[in-house]
């Protein structure tokens, strides 16, 4: 029949047809219709051959001359001999034969990849499980929510242009080297619906012009650093009941950053019938709804409104008075209820599938973490012991006018706080009682050594940079020279002190401090941070965006 594809059968199909007919003396049209070959091509190389094994030819004619003989010739062929390498035409026959295509990668983190294994998201949906069970809303999708904060700036990907052909210098102007953030507080049920988001803004003194074309019913705070804290939080919270429903119970699942479950927002919960669940640490990359689907469709809605503002307005850049009016369609668009609830169907919450996540998406959890921990214990042990002999071989006279005591170096036999556990976690008012209390002396030595001063008054944090390896003459131009940079925060010895942004702990001689970011300057419990390498980031920085940006931009003040 025309358009039927030739040779329907495999080499060995044949050759078993073929010794048939040859030493079992079947009929070539019995060893046809058995192995689905046509008779006629049966009865040809069994004349052609008699009866010797042979290997079926490649369908089609043979070439005429072999590839050597080609290119003596001087037959075309999709090769470039200058540089040495196959044409664009190869390339594409190539990935359509096999399949290929290429991919830019996305960036992961190395403690996402590591704590985003099978292990942790069976636990969550474990625990997922029996909650929603337990509150009989296995079935009822629009008492289960998500919420979590995304920051927005001014400064976004320019999109794709048309232009003309060799033209190599193609630039698009921004509002801003640098944008400020915004932070985007938005929440949804796994039925479609939304609750009007909380929008915070940098700054200290509110302007009622702020709020001006916002998203209806939305909420509009300042905060020193633009970011969520645990005030806000529990005011969003308000927001967040007087919103939804009556119908209670509802579970509310969320990340389990420390502003996320002080005391207050978990009584102010318990009270009113909401129940609070949290992802395993770093794992809503691929367990929240919100980072899943909606917010990927709102960055991509946010850029598009940006670039045709600009369009629009070559000239003048937005401001923060216009940020509210701007990020409403955006918002609109991104917060349709069927982006909501396919969020919640690929992270297996609602519908509830524990197989959801698949082996490819956790694929990088498959590296050894033990390889990589004592890659990173030794790391720590090297600046450590490099940083006591730069002591030892700089000049006393720099260290004696810092006035700063001796690091007490760790064993690994000293008392150290156990690990906080990664894993998803119900809460209840109890669930905080039982939280480690800060264990003394412990140092946390990376780039910067922590040191801790006590004093009867005030405990003093001090972040020292390490010393050179070899100082100069202790002349009194080159001591000023060589003088570390010395940043002192001093806070009250009370229980009120510095207090762990991951764990909310407070703490007053707990010396096992860490800071958490460049941008932010939190201190954290280094057990708290789940990894024992020096390069950690909290899950504030961790949603900004540093590219195009140096250190210097982001050194804490």
């Amino acid at each position: 029949m025309k358009g039927e594809k030739r040779r329907n059968y495999d080499s060995s199909r044949f050759k078993e047809a073929y010794m048939k007919v040859i030493k079992d003396n079947w009929s070539v049209y019995k060893a046809s219709k058995e192995y689905g070959i046509p008779w006629s091509t049966l009865r040809r190389h069994i004349a052609t051959h008699g009866g010797e094994s042979f290997d079926l030819p490649k369908l089609g004619r043979p070439f005429t001359l072999d590839s050597d003989l080609e290119f003596q010739a001087g037959k075309d062929h999709q090769f470039n001999d200058a540089k040495r390498k196959a044409g664009p035409y190869w390339w594409w026959s190539f990935k359509e034969r096999y399949g290929l295509s290429l991919h830019t990668p996305e960036k992961l983190a190395a403690c996402r990849a590591v704590t985003a294994n099978r292990q942790n998201i069976d636990d969550f949906y474990k625990k997922l499980l029996d909650v929603v069970i337990e509150l009989d809303i296995l079935q009822k999708p629009e008492r289960i929510y998500n919420c979590d904060e995304t920051g927005v700036t001014f400064v976004v990907k320019p999109s794709k242009i048309v232009t003309q052909t060799g033209k190599k210098v193609i630039y698009s102007r921004t509002f801003a080297e640098k944008g400020v953030t915004q932070t985007v507080l938005g929440c949804c049920s796994a039925s479609g619906a939304s609750v009007p988001p909380l929008i915070i803004f940098k700054g200290v003194r509110m302007v009622n012009d702020l709020a001006n074309g916002a998203p209806e019913g939305s909420i509009v705070r300042l905060s020193k650093n633009g970011w969520i804290n645990s005030e806000l939080f529990l005011e969003w919270m308000h927001h967040f009941e007087a919103h939804i429903p009556p119908a209670r119970p509802v579970l509310l699942i969320m990340d389990s950053h420390s502003t996320h479950v002080s005391q207050d927002v978990i009584d102010f919960a318990t009270k009113n019938g909401i129940h609070l669940f949290t992802f395993p640490s770093h794992t809503s990359h691929l367990l929240q709804p919100l980072d899943v689907s909606v917010y990927k469709s709102l960055k991509n809605a946010w850029a598009k409104v940006l670039n045709d503002y600009k369009l629009q307005h070559p000239t003048s850049a937005p401001t923060r008075l216009d940020f509210c009016r701007l990020l409403t369609p955006a918002y609109e668009h991104a917060f349709q209820p069927s982006i909501i609830m396919n969020g919640f169907r690929k992270t297996g919450i609602a519908p509830f599938d524990r197989n959801a996540i698949s082996d490819e998406s956790i694929a990088p959890s498959l590296m050894q973490p033990s390889d990589l921990q004592s890659q990173n214990i030794e790391s720590s042990t090297d600046n450590a012991q490099a940083s006591a002999v730069n002591r030892e071989t700089a000049s006393p006279s720099v260290f004696s006018l810092l006035s700063v005591p001796e690091v007490p170096q760790s064993s690994s036999s000293s008392t150290r706080r156990a690990k906080r556990n990664p894993q998803a976690r119900y809460l209840t008012p109890q669930s905080t009682n039982n939280m480690d209390s800060p264990e003394e002396n412990i140092v946390a030595i990376s780039n910067e050594t922590t040191v801790a001063v006590t004093s009867e008054e005030t405990v003093t944090s001090i972040r020292v940079p390490s010393a050179s390896p070899t100082p100069g003459p202790s002349t009194e131009s080159n001591l000023k020279r060589k003088l570390p940079r010395v940043k002192v925060e001093k806070t009250p010895k009370s229980n009120k002190s510095t207090m762990c942004d991951y764990c909310g702990v407070h703490y007053s001689q707990d010396v096992a401090l860490r800071n958490g970011a460049m941008s932010c300057g939190k201190w954290y419990h280094q057990e708290c941070t789940g990894t024992e390498s020096p390069q950690f980031l909290c899950d504030n920085c961790d949603k900004v965006d540093f590219s195009g940006t140096d250190d210097s931009d982001w050194a804490p003040e």
